[in-house]
């Protein structure tokens, strides 16, 4: 028996004591909670992968369904009115009145599909991470198997094999930079390796494996 966590243990109000009693292995996408309650480690992957060039629409693009984020994400867009630089900044809110001149309020979720499709056709990717979680969203390995640049608040990436300064680009709430030439500049290729590390494929045999 084999439990993987999704998000963070405080998050999902998780009694680990409990589910060590039923479960033969158990892993986590959060290393804090990994080292906390002695877990596995298994960060999350990407399933969708770069296979030709869409035509670009946008520079920036995201869909988010926390309006706590909606401060943040409309002073995002209005600097880079500024600048010059095309966003397509979406937040789901169901059933709210709330309106934003400077972002899309959706009343209902999209679909997969629609949502890959935007991210082909951007050139960034943005992601704001919640205060409670900041392990690595499915957003930042989205961004590995397009080919995509990140762009993110959550500062820990620095540390990792995937990070290149040309791709991911971290930025801070209370005083947001996004320079033009990070987005207009090549996206950088990673290794081979890197890209089968996080591909779905191994993160089930690493699933499977974890423990042995």
């Amino acid at each position: 028996m084999i439990s993987h966590h999704w998000d963070t243990i405080e998050f999902g109000k998780i009694d680990v004591k409990l589910e060590k009693k039923y479960f033969d292995k158990i892993s986590s996408f959060y290393r804090k909670d990994c080292e906390k309650f002695d877990l596995e480690y298994l960060p999350n992957f990407y399933s969708e992968t770069f296979e030709k060039l869409e035509k670009i629409k946008n520079d920036i693009y995201t869909v988010m369904a926390d309006k706590t984020k909606k401060e943040i994400l409309e002073n995002v867009a209005k600097l880079m009115k500024k600048q010059n630089i095309k966003t397509n900044l979406n937040l789901v809110i169901k059933n709210s009145k709330e309106c934003s001149k400077d972002i899309n309020i959706l009343c209902d979720t999209i679909s997969l599909e629609e949502m890959l499709k935007n991210f082909k056709e951007s050139k960034c990717i943005l992601e704001i991470n919640r205060d409670v979680s900041k392990g690595y969203t499915m957003r930042t390995f989205d961004a590995i198997g397009l080919k995509k640049k990140l762009i993110t608040t959550n500062k820990s990436v620095v540390k990792e094999d995937f990070y290149r300064p040309n791709n991911i680009l971290v930025i801070d709430e209370e005083n947001i930079v996004i320079p033009k030439e990070f987005i207009d500049s090549p996206y950088e290729e990673l290794p081979k390796e890197i890209y089968e590390k996080y591909s779905l494929e191994n993160w089930v045999k690493q699933l499977m494996n974890i423990g042995e």
